[in-house]
């Protein structure tokens, strides 16, 4: 059983149904991979302009660089995840997917604390 939007349990079987019309989910499938391609393609900018330039690779900047890879991480895997659970409005990926999110949005939580701490507590 899958659990639908509303808490609701929906049968794993069940046929592939729009939630919204075709206009609004090819708008929201247009905007989610728009949103997706910006946030990982800014972020492998990041990357490689640490890579590139040796002046970036101070130990200061390797929280910077955390978070490039994480938020890449996000552009990449999670937001296409979400856009699918949006657009149907059930999880139809089983539970490992659904995992691996939650554990990328808590390494940024854990290295936001950290650069915090770093730049404001020394």
């Amino acid at each position: 059983m899958i659990s639908d939007v509303d808490g609701t349990e929906a049968d794993d079987h069940e046929p592939f149904q729009l939630r919204y019309g075709l206009p609004a989910t090819v708008g929201i499938s247009s905007l989610a991979a728009l949103l997706s391609l910006a946030t990982s393609g800014g972020n492998l900018l990041v990357i490689a302009s640490f890579r590139i330039d040796t002046q970036l690779q101070r130990v200061s900047n390797y929280f910077l660089l955390s978070l490039a890879v994480a938020d890449f991480a996000i552009g990449a895997v999670s937001m296409p995840l979400f856009a699918v659970y949006l657009l149907l409005g059930r999880w139809p990926l089983g539970k490992s997917p659904s995992l691996l999110c939650t554990v990328r949005r808590n390494k940024i939580a854990y290295v936001d604390k950290d650069y915090y701490t770093e730049k404001f507590h020394e």
